[in-house]
């Protein structure tokens, strides 16, 4: 109520900047001058023309083999005295009709790991990929700082992607051995990082009429990173038998991992994957994932995908 009545007293509109808004920023509050002159900028204007808050972004190229243009997010600032009245919300879903509106694939950026911060995101759809790690080698300077958060979000095809008509095979949870079978598998890839898990560790199998596993999809129950509490769902891998591919099987086993999901009200989903290939890309493309953080296609591409699920759970 409190807040309500605050942005009722509150007489101000979002609108794309304009070149004067833009040099102003740069003048006043902004002191990146390589940014000044590539910037897209968003502003919260008062009636009298000043600028309570703005958004900095940047356009950069999609690599092969997805085509077209995504948004980096370089600054969301509001000025101290105009916060907390939804100021920066409503700059942020100006922003995301207009990424929209310009075939924009994704807004991306990196966030404080505040709990504030880091909740505000979740609450507009953005998925978070891992922390940016401590560098304190000059030399090698990390992008995007040492503990920030990668986020992400889609823009567009917001509809959901149903499911391919199943014939003859049905999808239930992996039984106990097979799933020992598949935890042996991930310590084989990447004992540092699975070694503890076992108790996280779960899947779905796709099982046909006679018995026989047509493939399956891993997951792994973790906590979302601090200081959200919140639960998300790594996905190892999704396998299916070759002779069995290209017949909606992966999607299916993934549509059924979303439904599950939302019934549990898991806050997101994510995959990370040392891949170039352009089927397994296009594949969590596809399904509405958010593909981010990756680098220019090579045989060390990382590809992060990421699905906001829901985001009721987290501490606001």
């Amino acid at each position: 109520m409190v807040k309500e009545q605050l942005n009722a007293r509150l007489d101000y509109q979002v609108v794309k900047a304009n070149r004067n808004q833009i040099d102003f920023i740069f003048d006043n509050f902004c002191k990146n001058e390589k940014l000044r002159n590539v910037v897209i900028g968003f502003t919260a204007v008062d009636s009298l023309g000043d600028i309570l808050g703005y958004l900095l972004i940047g356009e950069k190229e999609v690599p092969l083999p997805l085509n077209g243009a995504d948004w980096w997010v370089h600054r969301l600032f509001i000025r101290d005295d105009f916060r907390r009245r939804g100021i920066a919300s409503a700059i942020l879903k100006e922003a995301i009709k207009h990424a929209g509106q310009s075939n924009i694939r994704h807004i991306t950026g990196s966030a404080n790991p505040t709990l504030r911060a880091q909740s505000f995101w979740f609450k507009h759809g953005f998925s978070g990929s891992r922390y940016g790690k401590i560098q304190d080698d000059p030399a090698y300077p990390l992008v995007c700082g040492n503990y920030h958060r990668m986020i992400s979000r889609r823009v567009g095809d917001a509809a959901e992607v149903n499911e391919k008509p199943r014939s003859g095979y049905r999808i239930s949870e992996t039984g106990g051995e097979r799933l020992d079978s598949t935890f042996d598998k991930l310590l084989d890839r990447s004992m540092t990082f699975y070694s503890d898990k076992r108790a996280g560790l779960f899947g779905l199998t796709a099982i046909d009429d006679d018995g026989n596993i047509l493939g399956d999809i891993a997951l792994l129950s973790d906590e979302l990173a601090a200081p959200l509490d919140g639960e998300q769902w790594h996905i190892p891998y999704i396998f299916v038998n070759p002779e069995h591919r290209r017949m909606g099987i992966a999607t299916n086993l993934l549509r059924e991992t979303i439904r599950r999901a939302r019934e549990a009200r898991v806050s997101q989903m994510f995959c990370a994957q040392n891949t170039s290939d352009a089927e397994i890309i296009g594949f969590w493309d596809a399904n509405r994932f958010a593909i981010f953080h990756w680098s220019h296609v090579g045989p060390n591409t990382r590809v992060d995908a990421a699905l906001h699920v829901e985001s009721s759970n987290i501490l606001c």
